[in-house]
Order: C-alpha cells, then structure tokens, then sequence
C-alpha cells in the first residue's frame, strides 16, 4: 500500500515555533510505503516573541527563514530553497500540490495545510511582507481544486490542521463542483495550538483506509470531525437551509437571534451533519454560521454558500444580494483589527490596552502600513 502525504506548513506567522516543531518531527520520518512532499515557511523568531511577549520562546540552532520544499521517500531527503514566498498566495499552494502529485505515483494521495485559521475569513496566514496577508477560503479551495483538476488525481483526504474550519460555507466551497475529494478531517473549533503529532497522523491513515476503530480512537483523542461531503450532498444542504431562511422571513423572522429563540435550528444542525462519519463526544460536529456576522458580510458574501442563499439576511442586516462568485487568485490584506483579535487570542487574559500595545510594536518592527 503506497501513500503521498502533501504537508503545506504554513510557519510565515507567528507559529512558527510549532509549524517548525512538527516539521522537525516529519524529517524523522521513514517508510518505504510513504512518500512526503512538504512546503515549509518560517518567520523570523525575534518577530514571534514581539506578537507573543510573555511566553518563552526558544532560539532554534537552524535559523534560517524563508520557504523551503522538501521530498522525502524512506529516509532519503532532498531539498529545494525557495527564497522568499507568500504562503497566503493561492498560486504557491496550487504550485506546490501540483509538484508533488507529478512526481508521486502512490496509490492513495493526502493533502494537510497547517496555518493560523481565520474561519470564513480565511485560512492561510503570512506576515512576513510589507502588509500581513490572509488566503481567502474560496481561493484556497480554488486552488486545491484546480490542481487536482490539472494533475488528473484525487484526494483520499484533505486535514485542514487549522481552527475554525468546521463550517458548512468552507466544506460547501471546496465541494460544490467536483467529487475528486473524498474525506475532510479538521477540528471541532479550535484545534491545539501545538498542533497533532504527525507521526501518528501518518500511522493512523491506514486505520483511516481500513475503516477501524484505531483513527476514530485518534480522532476522538484530538477532536476532530471526519466528514464526506459530496457534491450532491453539499448542494442540498444549502438548497434545505435556503428554503428554512426562507420560511422564516416569510413569517416575519428578520434575523438569527430571534429564528433561534423561536424556532431553533435544530433542522438545519441534522440535515448538516448528515455528511460526518465520526466527531468526538462532545462536538456538534459540523456548523452553520448562526450569528451576526455585522461588517463581515462582504467577506461571507463572496462565499459560493451565499449566492442565492436567503440565509444571508438572517445573519447580516447591510447584505446585498450576490449572484457572482468572484475568484481573484490573490492574497487579501488583514485589517488592523484582526491583527488584534489575533494577538487577544493569542495571549491569553491581557486587555485591549495591553493588545493594542503589542500591536503597535507589530506595526512597529514590520513597518506595515495598515
């Protein structure tokens, strides 16, 4: 049984302790049957303790930064020097799945993108230019999608190792037109900061492939939701929750707070997670966006999900209809203020006072202009 793992690790951000941790742990890594194709970036460290001050980040004796490629088939390693990239470009993740599954001819192929998550925002991270840049889930899913489509090969599995990437609106745009992706495995919410041990990970995808209770015992460990959303399946979903937002204006219900003291959304949850094959205990498995989403709208709308989708003006009262699906292929600049969300959550008990601090000192060491 011959695999290809594809591990776009994403450290141009401020994980690059634990992006690089786990990359560390990969390059131990040999088996016959198993072929890895990596992509790793690295921010500098003196940069990550400026975006997280109070914990006690470690010096690595290889300091070097930048993005780097790495083939690794049964010990034997060889690697390519990159330079400077943006990993939150679409282009470089459609570049880089293309050149491993060129080469790979396993029998079964695997794709894990591990970076900072932003929900429908977005999913990829990259601080390391003039201005911090996140890649937008459409094109993210774009991007899979296309390479795939143009190398002629399928995913056993897409991990998205990412927080926040357990809505409908992300699995309905990496599936809403083709079926060359089997499962999708991500986090109930936020996954541990530290990451998954990837050893393990590889170990268990045979478990995966078996169908036994090994991955699930991994899964429940970890929190994670294995779901297969086909094309089909994806469609009804959002036709179902069109018709339930629907019914509801119909009745006078003009927006989620009042849908889901009323009524309850207990429908649209079922008919969601129709697609999951397994989520741990106490997960509620995969989700819908069920609250006020205020100045993001522009963001959510441009979401395949939300086209001809009334269940936008149940969650934003400034929506505009959209019937286009506009693909750029381009990063987008993160906002100041998501900077900041960011930097609250990624220093846990401080104030907006003392973020705002830690911000302008990003501002600051980056010179961005934001």
């Amino acid at each position: 049984m011959s695999i290809c793992f594809l591990f776009y690790l994403d450290g141009n951000n401020e994980i690059e302790p634990e992006i690089y941790n786990a990359f560390e742990n990969l390059l131990r890594f040999k088996s016959k049957e198993v072929e890895l194709f990596i992509e790793v970036g690295r921010e500098n460290r003196e940069f990550v303790k400026v975006i997280r001050p109070f914990e006690n980040i470690h010096y690595d004796k290889n300091l070097w930064t930048g993005v780097r490629r790495y083939h690794i088939r049964d010990g034997y390693i060889e690697y390519f020097d990159l330079g400077k990239r943006n990993m939150a470009h679409p282009k470089e993740l459609y570049d880089f799945i293309c050149w491993g599954l060129k080469v790979c001819r396993a029998k079964y192929n695997a794709l894990v993108i591990a970076s900072h998550g932003f929900s429908f925002v977005g999913g990829i991270t990259d601080l390391t230019f003039d201005v911090p840049y996140v890649m937008p889930i459409e094109d993210m899913s774009y991007s899979i999608n296309k390479a795939l489509l143009d190398c002629r090969k399928g995913l056993d599995l897409l991990f998205l190792d990412m927080c926040y990437m357990n809505y409908i609106e992300i699995l309905y745009e990496i599936k809403k037109r083709y079926d060359n992706i089997n499962y999708i495995l991500t986090y109930y919410g936020e996954g541990d900061f530290g990451g998954i041990d990837y050893i393990s990970f590889i170990e268990n995808f045979y478990s995966l492939i078996e169908r036994n209770k090994d991955f699930l015992y991994f899964m429940e460990r970890d929190n994670l939701i294995l779901s297969r959303p086909t094309k089909s399946k994806v469609k009804d979903i959002k036709y179902f929750c069109n018709a339930f937002a629907e019914e509801c204006i119909l009745k006078g219900y003009k927006d989620i707070e009042a849908v889901k003291r009323d009524i309850g959304l207990l429908e649209i949850y079922k008919k969601i997670n129709n697609i999951v094959c397994f989520k741990s205990e106490n997960s509620r498995g995969v989700q819908i966006i069920d609250f006020y989403i205020d100045e993001l709208y522009r963001i959510y709308r441009n979401l395949a999900f939300s086209i001809n989708n009334k269940w936008i003006n149940l969650i934003s009262k400034d929506f505009k209809e959209c019937s286009v699906h506009n693909i750029n292929f381009l990063p987008k600049r993160l906002t100041k203020s998501a900077i900041l969300g960011l930097i609250l959550s990624l220093n846990g008990g401080i104030d907006i006072k003392e973020a705002t601090n830690i911000l302008n000192n990003v501002v600051k060491v980056k010179g961005w202009n934001i």
